[in-house]
């Protein structure tokens, strides 16, 4: 079965440095097939005959722990799952939208509907958030950079592992796992 695991906060500022060439070949040693590794910010794409994704994603949590030093959070979906997300974008499908301005949050778990006004509220006006299963969506028309909305507010709100990519990286690793 084909995956991606998307990690986070490694390669960013300076911080939790992997050689993204050295990343691959770990994944192999740990037994995974078919490794593509997409830019330097952790997105992985592999095939195992494993199923259950967080038994992956700590299996590839471990690798790095014991190869690089680092305790990376790993989120792993299989192909099924993260076409699916991509497909919901409801931002996708409006007229006028810039995919430059579409991120998704991807999370280890559904979300708990009781929790997503608290994202809602943190909108500014040029924003705009729809949540579902285990994503957010967000169109973001000043960018990623000055919101609010970022991994560790929606983490804390929704109590919840997430990480966030733009639409182009998304589009990547799905023509990578359709490779």
């Amino acid at each position: 079965m084909k995956y991606v695991a998307i990690l986070r906060g490694i390669n960013v500022s300076g911080k939790n440095l992997i050689k993204i060439d050295a990343l691959r070949i770990s994944m192999e040693k740990i037994g995974f097939q078919s490794v593509s590794t997409f830019i330097q910010s952790g997105n992985i794409c592999f095939e195992s005959n494993l199923e259950d994704t967080l038994e992956i994603a700590s299996t590839i949590k471990n690798g790095i722990e014991i190869n690089f030093n680092l305790n990376v959070p790993v989120l792993v979906l299989n192909e099924e799952e993260f076409d699916k997300i991509l497909m919901e974008n409801p931002f996708v499908k409006q007229l006028n939208f810039d995919t430059k301005f579409m991120h998704i949050t991807f999370l280890e778990k559904e979300i708990d509907s009781n929790l997503i006004p608290q994202l809602v509220e943190k909108c500014s006006e040029s924003e705009q958030i729809f949540c579902q299963g285990k994503a957010v969506y967000l169109y973001l028309l000043t960018g990623y950079g000055t919101t609010k909305l970022s991994n560790n507010f929606i983490e804390k709100k929704l109590k919840n592992l997430a990480t966030t990519r733009n639409w182009n990286t998304c589009l990547a690793l799905q023509k990578i796992l359709k490779g």
